[in-house]
Order: C-alpha cells, then structure tokens, then sequence
C-alpha cells in the first residue's frame, strides 16, 4: 500500500475493536 503512495493504519479501541483503514491514491492516465 505505502509503495502506491497510500498509507494504512489501524485504530483500536477496547470496546469495539480493531478497525483496519488504508488509503489508495486515485490513478491517472495521461
């Protein structure tokens, strides 16, 4: 994910648990 130029994380909360999230950029053709 971070080699596309993303990032990825990921929250924990005791209660609700782990919530796994991640960012893609958009791709361009040109």
């Amino acid at each position: 994910v971070e080699m596309s130029g993303g990032k990825i994380w990921v929250e924990s909360e005791w209660v609700k648990g782990s919530r796994f999230t991640f960012t893609l950029p958009l791709a361009t053709s040109g």
